[in-house]
């Protein structure tokens, strides 16, 4: 059977399932334990460490399908938590995720990161549970289980007395494109 191990799909002990006419990724999955350090995939890595090998990914950041010690298997994710130490590098990843989850057929994930290990480069826990956040809301407001008054609207007109409506009634329209238009006298 396939499995995942620190994001990326291998071969079980006894090779692919074959003979079955089910095709897993078409099934509805869930995820309640999923941490975003352990879920790098090479695509992502490759991007952040632009040099780095599909065989060196293997052996820095895959976990061995049979680990000795919890802290063999957590020796991959130290990895993962050197190269997530920026805004960019931590929108990257969660939106990789992200994509994995939807090409699995992920439809609901409890996600868990450390934001004390993201701190070497000047963010604070605070600032990247900020941004590994609003990634998510970026991706999808529901997932994020935010309200999504907006539907499949492009566009949003506020009409007088509408003045004190929170940001957050809007929130998956933030961190895109937009224009805005005004009259002006």
């Amino acid at each position: 059977a396939k499995r995942t191990v620190c994001g990326e799909s291998v071969a079980g002990q006894n090779g692919p399932v074959t003979g079955h006419a089910t095709d897993l990724r078409a099934l509805p999955k869930i995820e309640l334990h999923l941490h975003l350090d352990c879920s790098l995939s090479y695509e992502a890595v490759s991007r952040l460490v632009p040099s780095l090998g599909r065989d060196e990914y293997n052996r820095d950041y895959v976990a061995p399908l049979r680990c000795t010690s919890l802290t063999e298997f957590l020796s991959r994710a130290r990895k993962g938590f050197g190269l997530m130490q920026t805004e960019p590098a931590l929108e990257l990843v969660t939106e990789d995720l992200f994509r994995q989850l939807r090409e699995d057929g992920v439809v609901y994930a409890e996600i868990r990161f450390a934001p004390l290990l993201h701190t070497e480069q000047g963010l604070s826990p605070e600032r990247a549970v900020e941004v590994v956040d609003r990634s998510i809301e970026r991706v999808n407001a529901k997932l994020a289980g935010r309200p999504d008054l907006m539907g499949d609207r492009t566009s949003l007109t506020l009409g007088e007395g509408m003045r004190g409506m929170s940001e957050n009634v809007f929130i998956n329209i933030k961190n895109r494109s937009l224009t805005i238009t005004a009259d002006v006298d």
